[in-house]
């Protein structure tokens, strides 16, 4: 029974441990496992006490079991079994959802352990119209119009230096994909200013486009939102 271990360590670790994946081996959800350590916690240290010394022999493998056993068992008085028989109501029948999204495994890896490893927030978007991706366009397979969809990671807005539109605002951005990232997608001034309420940290997007002259960049034509 996880509850057994994550009773004995402070709240901000146990919550860690969970999020970042370290628990995943019990077999629940990161927000169910989240949701029951959050209803542990409310228990006083008698009724945590009471449901772990009597967990062997009364073969208590749940929380809800620990509940059960606790209100059967425990001595308790009349408002403290309202407070506990109401979280056991919550335990089988959750208030809201207890699914992991990818999107939030993704968001809270990374507050975890800096960086998303069980998937990326893409994995929650359609990106089926691509034809490459972004370890492929590094590896220099595709030579013909790119077509790639990743999170804008980093976006450096600058002004053109040489040319008709010397001055005017432009903008590299760093897009990242679940096979690694591009550090120069470039938007040229017609570009930028048709696309930059869309350009900012964190963003889905799909753009269009072409190598560079130098071919580690990617000039871009069109861009638009990943839809889910």
């Amino acid at each position: 029974m996880l509850f057994k271990i994550l009773v004995n360590i402070n709240s901000a670790a146990a919550k860690a441990l969970i999020e970042s994946g370290a628990t995943s081996f019990v077999g629940k959800t990161r927000n169910a496992m989240l949701f029951e350590f959050n209803t542990a916690s409310s228990l006083t240290k008698k009724e945590t006490d009471f449901i772990l010394t009597n967990s062997s022999n009364a073969n208590i493998t749940t929380l809800i079991g620990g509940l059960d056993y606790l209100l059967t068992y425990g001595k308790i008085n009349k408002n403290r079994r309202k407070i506990l028989e109401d979280a056991k109501i919550l335990l089988n029948n959750p208030p809201y959802s207890i699914e992991d999204s990818p999107e939030w495994v993704a968001d809270v890896e990374d507050a975890a352990l800096g960086c998303a490893i069980t998937c990326s927030r893409i994995d929650m978007y359609d990106i089926s119209m691509t034809n490459t991706t972004c370890r492929d366009f590094k590896n220099g397979t595709r030579k013909d119009k790119i077509i790639l969809g990743g999170e804008i990671a980093f976006i450096n807005v600058t002004k053109t230096k040489t040319g008709k539109q010397k001055g005017a605002d432009m903008c590299f951005i760093n897009l990242a994909d679940q096979t690694g990232s591009i550090d120069s997608v470039i938007f040229f001034p017609d570009q930028y200013k048709q696309y930059k309420n869309i350009l900012f940290d964190g963003n889905i997007i799909i753009v269009v486009g072409n190598r560079s002259k130098t071919g580690d960049g990617l000039v871009v034509e069109k861009a638009y939102i990943a839809k889910t």
